[in-house]
């Protein structure tokens, strides 16, 4: 499933300024320790290509948000270059948005009609695509064939063509930050004297794992209830699974706030918030408090998200109710109904004064004391699990109203279909020359003259061996 929110709030990374201002305050052993702490923290929590696996785990979830990550350094050049979410990937024609980690890695590197298969199965870090672009670059323009291919120069014109697009998706001061990195004269071969492409190992290098979890632990996902964040480090199932119903929390919220709404009758939105969470507290009751058969609450709850059967959610224009009522809904079999009426006048005579509080020209019970199990006004008031107990009931009894009211109109109808057909006349038997041909062509053929009298030799004939044999046992 997909969500809507995904943009999902971070700790706040450090600015330059504020890097500096700490350094300032920290000293030399402070600051050692600092980085030794974080490296093995990094350490521990490290499994190989972490962010490559993470495109498993995007197919069944939403996709995963990320924060612009710690300011740029000599840590670019050891970013993940498949897999990373945090490199975006809209111009490379047949690519998907917003990950470079769609782009198409060949299992081998022979896979010489693949565009770009042959150094993607050589690099693996962002270093290692300016080193492959340095190399290509020297080989188009000096007119020679592919390094890695035995094909000719038209080879290494498209694999060029293929680095510069991804080169124009790496983020600008990514790209300084692995330049300056790679120039670096501690770092040798020299970038302008690369001579080979690199060839990546299959594990990456400790440094490079490192970085990895550096941006794994900036990844999380936004959608969890109440606007909560959660990040892939404390993902549980819970809240995977929270995460993967999203969808279905905003139907059922307003589905709720629809129903509220009906129950008010009020469009103001400040009173239909309230009540929509008032709403929530008083289902969580229902289920935790009230100790009762779970089939007796599903009425309800089918009822707030208007998931009964009735006339007007089924799309039955014609059906009427029992009360001559044409498509009834939600509204008519809970409240306007004279079933439903009966039930509320019920309610009404076993409530005395102090418990509600009785205005002439006006009836003490509206829809929503029902429909929202708020208890009416009154000197002493009613329980409010008590009122629970009480409504629930009646919603319970005005849906089996509904059901037997359906019942008996459905033999109404077969009884009135019988009375019908016994009114119709009888249909003339058939005839046998309306019978089809082919019956007749199945049936028996009676026996000619000739036939008749060969079987009845037979069946003498038959008789004097069965009396012959009986003599001789005799």
């Amino acid at each position: 499933g997909q969500t809507d929110a995904t943009a999902l709030v971070f700790p706040a990374a450090p600015t330059v300024g504020q890097q500096q201002q700490q350094q300032q305050h920290q000293g030399p052993h402070q600051r050692q320790q600092q980085q030794q702490q974080l490296g093995q923290t990094d350490a521990t929590a490290l499994q190989p290509d972490q962010l490559t696996d993470l495109a498993t785990l995007q197919q069944h979830m939403s996709h995963l948000s990320t924060q612009p990550v710690l300011t740029p350094g000599p840590w670019c050049s050891l970013v993940p270059l498949f897999g990373n979410h945090f490199l975006p990937c809209n111009s490379i024609p047949g690519v998907v948005p917003n990950g470079l980690q769609s782009v198409p890695v060949p299992p081998t590197i022979s896979d010489f009609h693949l565009r770009g298969g042959y150094i993607n199965g050589h690099i693996r870090s962002l270093g290692d695509l300016y080193k492959a672009f340095v190399v290509i670059n020297r080989a188009v323009t000096t007119q020679q064939p592919h390094p890695l291919s035995p094909g000719g120069i038209s080879n290494a014109d498209g694999e060029l063509q293929y680095i510069q697009a991804l080169v124009a998706e790496i983020p600008v001061a990514w790209s300084q930050a692995t330049l300056d990195a790679l120039q670096h004269p501690s770092v040798h071969p020299p970038l302008r004297q690369q001579q080979s492409i690199p060839s990546a190992p299959v594990e990456p290098s400790v440094a490079e794992q490192h970085v990895e979890a550096m941006l794994v632990s900036r990844l999380g996902w936004h959608g969890l209830p109440g606007g909560k964040a959660v990040s892939i480090a404390k993902l549980t199932v819970k809240a995977a699974t929270s995460l993967q119903l999203g969808h279905v929390r905003s139907m059922r919220q307003s589905r709720h706030l629809a129903f509220v709404q009906r129950a008010l009758g009020t469009p103001d939105s400040g009173a239909l918030n309230v009540a929509v969470k008032q709403l929530h507290v008083c289902m969580r009751k229902l289920w935790k408090v009230i100790k009762w058969d779970n089939l007796l609450k599903e009425v309800y709850w089918r009822m707030t998200v208007d998931g009964l059967p009735t006339a007007t959610r089924m799309h039955h224009a014609d059906s009427k109710c029992l009360c001559g009522s044409v498509c009834p809904g939600l509204q008519h079999h809970f409240w306007d109904c004279p079933i439903a009426t009966a039930v509320v006048d019920v309610v009404l005579s076993q409530l005395p004064p102090a418990w509600c509080t009785r205005t002439p020209g006006s009836s003490p019970l509206s829809r929503h004391h029902v429909w929202l199990m708020q208890p009416p006004a009154g000197p002493t008031g009613v329980h409010r699990n008590a009122w629970l107990v009480v409504c629930l009931a009646a919603i319970n009894a005005m849906d089996s109203g509904r059901k037997v009211a359906n019942t008996y109109q459905q033999r109404v109808r077969v009884q009135h279909a019988a009375a019908v057909a016994a009114l119709q006349p009888a249909a003339a038997p058939a005839r046998p020359e309306d019978q089809p041909a082919i019956t007749n062509f199945f049936q028996p053929a009676v026996p000619t003259a000739e036939e008749q009298q060969h079987n009845a030799a037979v069946q003498q004939h038959r008789q004097q061996q069965l009396e012959a044999r009986l003599q001789q046992l005799a």
